[in-house]
């Protein structure tokens, strides 16, 4: 199996080529004339509208190769030509041949049989350019997942309905469409809904990720509550903030939410709430050579540390390294703890931020209140034995010996 990728107008065998391959290697010729001729054309000449145009018809033309693509593939998939050439699946020859993604190759051999298989309608219409695979991908989804007990007629016309909508929606919003067309078609009603919540929380969650570039990939999903939660927060705090001479904020929507969500942690971590844990600040620690301490005027305390203008390595606890303003900034927040370290980097003496109690844990756990203990008045004299009851019923018959009080 050649690893390079073969050229769409390039010549093809006699010997092992049929008529069919000959029209479809002639077709694709031309096609390749014709985006070469296409490429050559000037666009500065072009007027605003008929730019816009041509960037339309551009994209519905893309759509429609991006059908016909599908259609080779399904056919390769189902005669299993990939197998035969010494490929383990047709996913794994598109991976191979055409330098696709894997999650890209999959879907497109998922989606090519679904098309021709079970939407015959939804597929002339991706062939014929009325609507994009993204589109047809999402009406898959949206069809696949209605129950199991309606009717092939509710099917179909669901599917109508659908393909309706793709023509003035983007994918996102047919989507959404169609999970409420699911709703709706769905028995169960509002109890599906929950359920598809359900299914899909498991999904959500956050990923960080160092790319030893300097900066940290934040990368995840969320339900539509916990969005709706997250904006609420974030929106507020990532408004744009004009400087004191007028000027617009420089920094795109992008960087004033993420600026925002670190904001709305710094004043969630000042809630009493979140605990001593969750108090804590970033640890920040500064290397001070025994020599400084000792001779430097301006280190009268352990408070002058962050501002000591020191020629320090500074770098976060990945490994990358931050500039002096960035530490700076963390010094302002900082604790400091003291610490001697020997020749060998071994700790010889820890100090601590606070020899008391921390606030929260204060008022968690308030001190317990002494209990007045009764003592014996001075004059009574002591007892030889502990006061006792003699065992058994006490005989009424008998006058009570009278017992010393206490």
């Amino acid at each position: 199996m050649s690893s390079t990728r073969p050229e769409p107008g390039s010549a093809p065998d006699p010997a092992s080529t049929s008529a069919a391959g000959l029209a479809a290697d002639e077709a694709l010729a031309g096609a390749v004339t014709a985006l070469d001729t296409f490429a050559s054309v000037g666009l500065v000449g072009l007027s605003d509208g008929e730019l816009l145009g041509l960037v339309a018809r551009v994209h519905a033309l893309v759509d429609r190769v991006d059908g016909l693509a599908l259609s080779v593939v399904h056919e390769a998939d189902v005669r299993e030509v990939a197998q035969a050439a010494g490929a383990s699946s047709t996913k794994a020859w598109l991976v191979h041949a055409c330098r696709l993604r894997p999650s890209v190759a999959g879907r497109r051999v998922r989606l090519a049989h679904a098309l021709h298989t079970a939407h015959p309608d939804l597929r002339d219409a991706v062939v014929g350019g009325a609507v994009s695979t993204d589109h047809a991908e999402v009406i898959r989804a949206t069809l696949t997942a209605l129950p199991a007990g309606l009717e092939p007629t509710v099917v179909a016309e669901a599917e109508q309905v659908l393909l309706g909508h793709a023509a003035s929606m983007d994918p996102q919003r047919l989507g959404a469409a169609g999970r409420h067309l699911g709703v709706v078609l769905d028995p169960d009603g509002a109890a599906a809904f929950a359920r598809e919540e359900e299914r899909l929380r498991p999904k959500c969650g956050l990923h960080a990720t160092d790319t030893g570039q300097g900066f940290v990939r934040l990368s995840g999903a969320a339900t539509v509550e916990q969005w709706a939660w997250l904006v609420a927060g974030i929106d507020p705090l990532a408004a744009p903030v004009t400087d004191a001479t007028g000027a617009p904020d420089p920094r795109p929507l992008p960087e004033r939410r993420l600026d925002a969500f670190v904001e709305l942690v710094r004043i969630a971590l000042d809630s009493p709430q979140v605990g001593d844990h969750g108090r804590a600040r970033p640890q920040l620690v500064v290397t001070v050579p025994l020599t400084t301490l000792l001779t430097d005027p301006r280190l009268r305390s352990p408070e002058d540390l962050p501002h000591l203008d020191l020629d320090l390595h500074t770098a976060s606890d990945l490994g990358v390294p931050i500039s002096p303003a960035t530490a700076r900034r963390l010094a302002c927040d900082a604790q400091v703890i003291p610490a001697v370290l020997g020749t060998r980097s071994e700790p010889l003496d820890l100090g601590r931020v606070t020899y008391t109690a921390p606030r929260p844990t204060q008022s968690r756990h308030p001190p317990r209140q002494r209990l007045p203990v009764p003592r014996l008045p001075k004059k009574t004299p002591p007892l030889s034995h502990p006061p006792h009851r003699p065992l058994g019923r006490r005989r009424h018959h008998r006058p009570r010996k009278p017992v010393p009080a206490l």
